[in-house]
């Protein structure tokens, strides 16, 4: 209608538009709360048909295909999503409840829809997650460009209309509007909005105006967190490096943690040790002293207590039924809310059932499910952490985690000859440190997302019986150089390493110039699972590669020595 000056259809089509936009508003999103039933605790449904809705959808109940099946996909015909940004929020904040984690299955449909209230934060998501698959029918590029141009232009302001039916008005934090309209028509047409702007636009061409005042001499900042989420304590590597000046002024940095804690580091490294919610500031600063912020929230999470009121003394067996106390979230995530045995802790949704040689065992584990336990360790030195597992399938795989630290690698969990045919897989030579900690199983496979994958009876955790290299009694299939743990560290570490087929091996360290600074091993090795420590008291802070060579296979890792 606008574009043949049709008014009479131009209205109906506004007037069809805003009612069907009302009517997902009102019946898929109840954003004001007063559309769905008390007893529905959801903040959206996946479908709505007749009289009624439910919380699911058609092809699956992923929390992601549920809330994320209304929001794709995303163009500019998508920005009336983010009509009520305090509700965006709440409903993406309702997305990581139900997985107990950021989304991994449609992530760049949920940061789009995200980046409706908090551009920032679904920013640093996309810049800590570059190996994620795109949607069916997304890019890489449209995903980015969405995202940036709403960090730089804010959210959609919907207290400013225009007297033309196509266009959209934004405000950043700063309180400065980006105003666009489209003129569909043949002539060039002058657009009012409401606020007293006004601004011509030529025929059959959309134009976009913004009032912020760009300074030229002053930097652009830029942070990049590789998480914005996680458990206490909570260890995120920010970059600032990705800064720049547009004539090419050095540049110096100030970060801020909300925590009292400050860094002048380009690039830092920073731990959160108690929960809450922390705004992270770095001001960028050239040599004219004009500077430039960027900030982004991060959430910090609190633990579980111990299921028996005490954490566990190790060295100590500890059953896999006795995981902390919390619930979902907190002290475990578990796919379904039902426990299917009923065995055990029945209010609770972990799986349970009655174990053939100890009380229970954790049965029925699922890709993306995780358990937490608090145990005391009584001095710092090396312990073997060895979890308990049995398997038909063969197609898991886990991950053990203290204070959030991978100390394991991907462990592959085999067929073990039945469900309850047990068998200990080592993660030897890991140090801890004395004091409280938090170990964590991570449950995952490669290749099925959706099936009982193996159980849990057990981990056991006891002081190293050997030092320097250590083997173990299965052989491994691929090249592996773990990462070292800790990482930062300092003095010294561990790297865990795997060597297929026997052969000549060689373990060296390397600055950042390329120049040898330590060799830990060199000779001849069988094939298996080795540990050794690098002590590296005697070298200067910053950052090294560690090289791992077997023949003329060659794995790296980047590691970072901070005293």
């Amino acid at each position: 209608g606008a574009a043949t000056h049709q008014n009479d259809v131009r209205d109906l089509g506004i007037y069809l538009y805003t009612t069907e936009r009302t009517a997902i508003e009102q019946y898929w999103f109840d954003v004001d709360d007063a559309v769905f039933p008390l007893a529905y605790s959801y903040k959206a449904l996946g479908m709505v048909w007749g009289g009624k809705g439910v919380h699911s959808t058609w092809f699956g109940a992923n929390p992601e295909f549920i809330h994320g099946i209304n929001m794709l996909p995303f163009t500019g015909g998508s920005l009336y999503l983010g009509r009520h940004p305090d509700y965006v929020k709440a409903n993406y904040d309702e997305i990581v409840k139900e997985l107990s984690g950021p989304p991994t299955a449609w992530p760049d449909i949920i940061w789009q829809y995200l980046s409706l209230t908090d551009p920032s934060t679904a920013l640093s998501l996309y810049y800590a997650n570059p190996t994620y698959v795109p949607f069916d029918g997304e890019t890489k590029a449209h995903t980015y460009h969405w995202l940036c141009n709403l960090k730089k232009m804010g959210k959609t302001d919907i207290s400013v209309t225009a007297d033309v039916p196509t266009f959209s008005v934004f405000k950043n934090t700063a309180g400065e509007k980006t105003y666009v309209a489209y003129n569909p028509s043949s002539d060039s047409v002058r657009v009012h909005f409401s606020d007293g702007y006004s601004m011509n636009v030529p025929a059959r061409l959309m134009r976009s105006v913004s009032t912020s005042i760009v300074n030229n001499s002053a930097p652009v900042a830029l942070l990049i967190a590789d998480k914005t989420r996680g458990k206490m304590p909570l260890k995120i590597s920010f970059t600032g490096s990705k800064s720049f000046d547009r004539n090419g002024s050095p540049l110096s940095y100030s970060w801020n943690f909300g925590d009292g804690k400050i860094s002048s580091s380009a690039d830092t490294v920073h731990l959160f040790t108690d929960p809450g919610t922390y705004t992270v500031i770095v001001t960028v600063t050239n040599q004219l002293l004009f500077s430039t912020k960027d900030s982004i929230l991060i959430t910090v999470l609190g633990n579980g207590t111990p299921y028996t009121g005490t954490p566990v003394m190790v060295p100590a067996l500890i059953q896999a039924e006795n995981y902390d106390n919390g619930g979902e979230g907190v002290a475990y995530h578990d796919n379904d809310i039902k426990n299917v045995g009923l065995a055990y802790r029945p209010t609770e949704g972990v799986d349970l059932e009655p174990s053939n040689d100890q009380g229970f065992d954790v049965y029925w584990m699922t890709a993306g499910e995780w358990l937490e336990y608090t145990i005391q360790v009584p001095s710092d030195g090396n312990y073997d952490v060895i979890p308990f597992v049995a398997s038909v399938p063969g197609f898991g795989n886990f991950h053990v985690l203290i204070n959030n630290i991978d100390i394991s690698g991907k462990k592959l969990v085999l067929n073990t000859g039945g469900w309850q045919n047990w068998i200990p897989i080592t993660i030897a030579n890991v140090p801890l440190k004395a004091g409280k900690q938090i170990l964590r199983i991570e449950i995952d496979s490669d290749t099925d997302k959706l099936n009982w994958l193996f159980s849990l009876n057990s981990i056991q955790v006891k002081v190293s019986t050997t030092t320097g290299v250590s083997e173990k009694k299965s052989v491994p299939t691929l090249l592996v150089l773990e990462q070292n743990y800790p990482n930062p560290f300092n003095p010294s570490t561990v790297f865990s390493f795997q060597i297929p087929v026997s052969n000549h091996v060689s373990l060296k360290v390397y600055d950042g110039l390329g120049r040898e600074v330590a060799i830990l091993v060199n000779e001849m090795k069988i094939a298996g699972y080795y540990s050794v420590t690098f002590d590296a008291s005697k070298l200067s802070s910053g950052i090294y590669f560690a090289k791992l060579q077997s023949g003329e296979k060659v794995k790296m890792k980047k590691i970072a020595f901070i005293k």
